[in-house]
C-alpha cells in the first residue's frame, strides 16, 4: 500500500474490531474507529512484529476481545503475529503469510489449525489452551523449534514426524486429557520427541 487512498480503502473495509485495535495498540489512541492521518498509517504499516494481546492477557495492550485474524490479512512480510487471550476460532486469514517465524495463538477458541500447513518459515507455534483436536495440519513444518499445545482437546500426536525430531527442542503437550501415556511413549520412543508438560 503505497498511497492514502488505498490506505484509507483498506480503514474502511476494516471491521470495526480492528479499526479499533490498531489505533489502541499501535497509535494509543484507545478503541476508536477514528480514520488515521499519513503518519498513522505509516505507523501502522512498519510493523513486522504484531501484538495484540486481550485484557485477559497477563500483560494486555488491549481492552477487548477480537473474534477474528481478518485485520491482519495484509501484514504479508510479518514474521511475528501474537493475538493472544481473545475469541478466535481459525487462522484462515493468515494462511497466505508464508513468511512467518512465530505464531502465538495461545488462549484463543481455535477449532483446528488449518491454515499453518504452507508456514515452512514457522519456527515457533503457541496454541495452547484452545479447542483443538488435531496436530495433522503441522506435518510439513519440520523446521519448528517450539511447538506448545497443552490445555488443548487432543486425542493423539498424529502430525509429528520423525522429521520434527531434528528441530524441535520444545514440545509442550500436557497436559492433554485425552493423550494416554502409551501415546506419549509412542512419540518418545519412535520419533525421538520428548513431550514436556506445563511447569
Amino acid at each position: 500500500m503505497d498511497t492514502i487512498q488505498s490506505h484509507t480503502e483498506w480503514w474502511h473495509s476494516l471491521e470495526p474490531q480492528w479499526q479499533m485495535a490498531f489505533n489502541q495498540v499501535m497509535l494509543q489512541r484507545g478503541p476508536v474507529t477514528d480514520l488515521p492521518d499519513e503518519a498513522g498509517f505509516a505507523k501502522i504499516f512498519e510493523h513486522k512484529f504484531l501484538r495484540f494481546a486481550g485484557p485477559r492477557a497477563p500483560y494486555p495492550n488491549m481492552n477487548f476481545e477480537l473474534t477474528n485474524l481478518s485485520g491482519l490479512a495484509v501484514f504479508e512480510d510479518a514474521e511475528m503475529i501474537s493475538a493472544t487471550f481473545h475469541q478466535i476460532k481459525s487462522m484462515h486469514e493468515i494462511a497466505h503469510i508464508r513468511g512467518l517465524k512465530s505464531l502465538f495463538l495461545d488462549n484463543n477458541q481455535l477449532v483446528n489449525l488449518e491454515g499453518v500447513e504452507d508456514m515452512a518459515e514457522l519456527k515457533e507455534l503457541y496454541v495452547q489452551a484452545n479447542l483443538l483436536e488435531s496436530l495433522k495440519p503441522i506435518e510439513k513444518l519440520t523446521g519448528l523449534t517450539a511447538l506448545y499445545c497443552s490445555d488443548n482437546k487432543l486425542i493423539n500426536l498424529d502430525g509429528l514426524t520423525e522429521d520434527h525430531s531434528d528441530n524441535l527442542r520444545f514440545f509442550v503437550c500436557l497436559p492433554n486429557e485425552g493423550i494416554k501415556q502409551r501415546e506419549i511413549i509412542r512419540v518418545e520412543n519412535t520419533l525421538g520427541i520428548k513431550c514436556r508438560g506445563v511447569n
